[in-house]
This record gives C-alpha cells, structure tokens and sequence, in this order.
C-alpha cells in the first residue's frame, strides 16, 4: 500500500471528525450532568468551587477548541486543493495558534481553583500553540518567497 497525499488528508480528516466526536461526548456529558443536577463534587469529592470551576473550564474551553477543529477541516481543504502557501493558509494557523493559547490561559487561572495538576495541561496547550505557530510563521516566509518567485516569471 503506497501512502500518498490524498491518503493523508483523509487520515487527517477522519482523526479531525474523531475528536470532534470526543468534544461533542464531553459537551452533552457536561450538559446533561449539568441539567440532571449532578455535580463533580459527588464524583471526584471536591468543593463546590471547584466544581464550578471543572464546569467554566470544559464549557469555555470548549469554544476556542471547536474555533480549531473547523479551521483544521478547512485546513486541509486547502492542502487538498493545493492552496499550501497562501494568507489564508497563514490565517487559519494563527487563529488555531490563538486557540491553544486561550485554552492555555483558561486552564492556568483554573489551576488555582481545582488541581495544581490542571497546570499541565495549559502547558500541553501552550506548547501545542506554540508549535503551530512556528509552522505558522515558516509557511508565511514560505508564502512571501512564493508571491516574490511568482512576479519573476
């Protein structure tokens, strides 16, 4: 089986539609707990304020997190399309940069109210924004050494 292009965004896109899966599971999940008036303090025995907490952090991290899965689907719409160096391409890396990055922060002010332990994974987060950043910036030289080959010819 030789492995191609093609193959690979279809991985990807399956792995995009998998945890995307995974985040709609803990959105009902925290939804209906939620409603039905369970409470992380009869499960993980915790106080009441750090129950809130574990509610702020899965629900407002829950946006920037579906913000990136749709600018990866679009993503790879784009490398399947062969739009690899361009603004938009720029654009949509920045944004899931900025993602991880609020996530990032949001896990780290909740690392004071729920668990010292929380504190890894905004740095998980942080690094993860950190990574796409670095991506983002080498296909934005990338795209101007493109636009700049492009008038020559």
């Amino acid at each position: 089986m030789k492995w191609d292009m093609r193959k690979s965004i279809v991985l990807t896109r399956v792995l995009i539609i998998f945890f995307a899966l995974v985040l709609l599971a803990l959105d009902v999940c925290g939804i209906v707990s939620a409603v039905r008036g369970w409470t992380w303090e009869e499960e993980f025995r915790v106080y009441a304020g750090q129950a809130c907490a574990m509610y702020v952090m899965v629900f407002a991290g829950s946006v920037p997190a579906w913000a990136a899965l749709w600018q990866l689907w679009a993503l790879m719409g784009d490398v399947g399309a062969g739009r690899v160096f361009t603004a938009g391409t720029v654009r949509r890396l920045r944004l899931i940069s900025w993602c991880c990055f609020l996530v990032a922060a949001l896990c780290l002010v909740c690392t004071f109210f729920i668990h010292p332990s929380v504190l890894v994974i905004s740095a998980a987060a942080a690094l993860m924004g950190l990574i796409v950043r670095v991506v983002k910036n080498v296909i934005q030289q990338g795209s101007a050494m493109k636009d700049e080959l492009d008038l020559t010819v």
